[in-house]
């Protein structure tokens, strides 16, 4: 099952792979934010950035938008593009059909990530020299990875709900987007009202709550939205669509 499972996933990262070759307005745009979000807080925050509560958030809501756009194309463009008919007729079971395409999703979003957390360090060092090599807090980057993870799984997982009925890529990437964007406004707000210093130095005590909290939101969010999607995933069903 685990060779099924990495056949989808190196399947889909070699599409995405395909489509970065030839850099459209789409990849153009996720490469640019990279930079700006690595950048512009570390502008802002100075060497403060490394030690900052603003980077779990960040971590946690960039995978949110990329996997979203991406995880929109993992049964409606197949439909689109009537190669599902030929994956579903392989001996490829659901579930490392499903797991597989979560699974490519998920690692689009980690690893756009650390290229994020890494262009931030970069920046932080080049802005900052006198104060010798800098780096995140343990704490903060151990809870970035995870965040980003489990926020990834959450945007795959949901994301493959819509695409398994999604009529096109066009409509399930609209659903997708929208739902992005409220996530985006209500974290907003909610850490707009919380009396933290998003762009200082917390307490570890904070920091390990912003971390946990959130962590068993999204894992048992992921549990559940995977299981949803496990229980709708249906051969049969999906042929006759």
């Amino acid at each position: 099952m685990i060779a099924d499972i990495w056949t989808i996933m190196w399947k889909e990262w070699k599409e995405l792979l395909a489509q970065y070759r030839k850099i459209g307005l789409s990849q153009l745009t996720n490469i640019l934010a990279i930079g700006f979000l690595g950048v512009f807080p570390v502008l802002q925050a100075g060497n403060g950035w490394m030690s900052s509560p603003l980077v779990l958030i960040l971590s946690g809501w960039v995978p949110l938008v990329l996997v979203s756009s991406v995880i929109a194309d993992a049964f409606a463009g197949e439909r689109e593009r009537h190669t599902l008919e030929p994956l579903l007729a392989s001996r490829l079971s659901d579930t490392s059909i499903l797991i597989g395409k979560i699974g490519a999703a998920v690692g689009y979003g980690w690893a756009y990530v650390f290229c994020m957390l890494l262009v931030g360090l970069i920046a932080a060092n080049i802005l900052d020299i006198t104060h010798g090599l800098l780096f995140y807090s343990p704490l903060i980057l151990i809870g970035a990875i995870l965040i980003s993870f489990l926020g990834s799984a959450t945007a795959a997982c949901a994301g493959v709900l819509v695409s398994l009925r999604a009529p096109t890529v066009k409509y399930a990437q609209q659903i997708l987007t929208s739902a992005s964007m409220l996530v985006f406004v209500l974290v907003f707000i909610a850490a707009r009202s919380a009396p933290i210093d998003w762009w200082g130095v917390s307490s570890r005590e904070l920091v390990s709550n912003l971390i946990l909290y959130p962590s068993l939101i999204l894992a048992l969010l992921d549990s559940a939205l995977f299981l949803i999607a496990r229980s709708r995933f249906r051969r049969g069903k999906l042929l006759l669509d």
